[in-house]
């Protein structure tokens, strides 16, 4: 079935995941060159990897897991342009990375600090939610024409 989701709420949703992407690439950069700042609009796991390792031998290879991570982020967000999965994965992906920022906000007893960042986080699942529902509104509106096509046939 052709999908049918209004390109203003594709565009946002694709949109919302590439500058979260670019921010949080952003994001490494600064740490990397030892800037003390970051972007809030940002994935949380693939930063805070480098952070997590920095002092040790595995410093490298959670740069290099982030960079994967932000791979599957832009293949997803590539597939969702032909098939609602890619939005559904990041779904996941996103509240997964979003229960990991809860986690090590409690842990290190800063979640009064991270409100923002957890308003963010909330923002970008609000989204793909809306794009998820919209998609499968579509598909029901479609079958529901297709019926009424066949039976005047």
């Amino acid at each position: 079935m052709k999908e049918n989701i209004p390109e203003w709420l594709r565009d946002s949703t694709r949109s919302s995941l590439i500058v979260a992407i670019i921010f949080t690439i952003i994001n490494i950069l600064f740490f990397v060159l030892n800037y003390d700042t970051y972007f809030l609009f940002s994935i949380f796991v693939p930063y805070i990897l480098p952070i997590i390792f920095q002092e040790t031998s595995l410093y490298i290879v959670s740069i290099g897991i982030s960079v994967f991570i932000l791979l599957i982020y832009i293949t997803l967000i590539i597939l969702s342009k032909k098939n609602v999965m890619g939005y559904t994965i990041s779904l996941i992906l996103y509240i997964i990375d979003t229960l990991a920022l809860i986690i090590l906000g409690i842990i290190y007893e800063m979640t009064g600090e991270l409100i923002i960042d957890y308003i963010f986080h909330g923002f970008i699942i609000w989204i793909l939610i809306k794009g998820i529902k919209n998609y499968k509104n579509n598909l029901k509106k479609e079958a529901i024409k297709e019926n009424n096509n066949i039976s005047e046939e």
